[in-house]
């Protein structure tokens, strides 16, 4: 049974006013097409976000978000998804046609904006798009991508509920301990679905479940839940200090829980 790992990281918060839309980088294949823009604006109708767009909705041929299309197929040599890809990826252009970067999964692709200390992946690289302080990846730049990166490494498709919000640590910074044990878990999940039973997983009550992490550097915890089609979407996720978790983790989970349930 093979389920697919949705992934609603909380990195930060990216929404843009309307006027993104016309300094966003763009998405290009290796031939040349144009595969919309790179920004998390549902209103603009290229823009890779908008669920109803022509480069945004999961059922279009052009769309990176469709896990059974040319661009988002893990399995397709073009496919965003695909963490061996790498000449024939996506590209990603700013507004004035300078070179971003490939748009694939692949940590070990120099030019892929999944490689964390490539010139095009790293965070302190000035023309990543995973910079928080550059023009492509700050939230205060109409220049800015939208921070999908860390999706493209962690899951095996790209999310269809984006919920971001202010403050939540990017999980891919986590110490390598803690960070093997969750690639190593969410594949398990992958192979034999969501509930993996202690000490791996545990019910917490309204569909709400928890992943429970641990390495030689401490403890970590991520919340999910699951919905139709055998979908898996990560929730929230943070190092736990103390022995029991924080009412506020547990708050924060529960409310993105409602949205992903009433969405």
């Amino acid at each position: 049974m093979n389920y697919k790992v949705y992934i609603a990281l909380c990195c930060m918060n990216l929404s843009l006013p309307a006027l993104a839309q016309y300094g966003s980088p763009q998405l290009y294949s290796a031939n040349g097409q144009y595969l919309g823009n790179l920004n998390n604006n549902r209103f603009d109708p290229n823009s890779v976000a908008n669920p109803y767009g022509r480069y945004g909705s999961r059922f279009s041929p052009t769309s990176i978000n469709n896990p059974y299309g040319t661009y988002g197929s893990a399995y397709s040599y073009q496919g965003v998804r695909n963490r061996y890809a790498s000449a024939r990826s996506p590209v990603v252009r700013a507004a004035n046609g300078t070179y971003l970067g490939r748009y694939n999964a692949n940590q070990y692709d120099a030019q892929s904006v999944s490689n964390p200390y490539g010139k095009y992946g790293s965070k302190y690289s000035a023309i990543s798009i995973n910079n928080p302080y550059s023009r492509y990846g700050s939230k205060y730049s109409i220049t800015t991508c939208t921070k999908l990166t860390n999706m493209l490494i962690c899951s095996s498709g790209m999310a269809n509920h984006l919920f971001q919000r202010t403050g939540a640590k990017d999980i891919m910074s986590w110490s390598p301990g803690l960070l093997a044990h969750y690639l190593r878990l969410t594949k398990l999940m992958r192979q034999y679905g969501s509930d993996l039973g202690m000490p791996r997983t545990r019910a917490m009550g309204q569909g709400l479940f928890e992943l429970r992490l641990k390495a030689a550097e401490g403890i970590g915890r991520v919340f999910y839940c699951t919905k139709v089609n055998r979908q898996i979407i990560i929730l929230h996720h943070f190092t736990k200090k103390t022995d029991k978790t924080p009412s506020k983790e547990l708050e924060i989970a529960y409310r993105r829980l409602k949205e992903v349930q009433n969405a």
